[in-house]
This record gives C-alpha cells, sequence and structure tokens, in this order.
C-alpha cells in the first residue's frame, strides 16, 4: 500500500507517500486520531450521558444484572462499561 504522511488523498508529492502494509496503515490511522470512538462510532449503543448514568449506578451499589435489565443488555456489557474497559475515553469523565 501507498501511505500518505499529509493524509490528502490527492497528493502525489513522493517525499509525502511511503508505502507500509495494510496494519501499518491502521497504526498510522490510530495514531493520528482518524478512529471514531464513543457516540461517534457506527457500533455504539449508548450515548455518553447514558454510560456516565452507568457508570453512577454502579458506583452505588446497583448489580450489573440490575442495570442491564434496565437498559436491555447483558450484564458483562454493563460491567465493561463499569469498569472503565469499555468507552475507555470517557474513563475521565467523571473525575
Amino acid at each position: 500500500m501507498v501511505l500518505h504522511t499529509c493524509d490528502n488523498p490527492s497528493c502525489v508529492n513522493p517525499s509525502h507517500l511511503f508505502v507500509g502494509t495494510d496494519a501499518d496503515n491502521m497504526r498510522d490511522k490510530t495514531a493520528k486520531g482518524r478512529t471514531p470512538h464513543g457516540e461517534a462510532h457506527w457500533r455504539h449503543k449508548f450515548t455518553d450521558t447514558q454510560v456516565l448514568e452507568i457508570r453512577r449506578l454502579a458506583a452505588a451499589g446497583m448489580t450489573y444484572s440490575a442495570i442491564g435489565r434496565l437498559l436491555g443488555v447483558g450484564d458483562w456489557t454493563v460491567g465493561r462499561i463499569a469498569k472503565g474497559l469499555s468507552r475507555r475515553e470517557m474513563t475521565n469523565a467523571m473525575e
């Protein structure tokens, strides 16, 4: 693959181009912050407000199963959010 250091798809300046693999392209994309997170990700299930509420309820002692029943998801999903394993970009939002 030919990758761009300047991220301009129409750029053909040889000094802005480099050869890499698909894995290199994914690392480059992530390093440059071009991967969607949270509500911007196409597979998100919860709004940022809901994520904060899940974490608040869990911190207050509500079980993951009870929270999951309220939201129609499994306790595994709730647990990952409550522990900060999912939606990690919001980990500091409660502090």
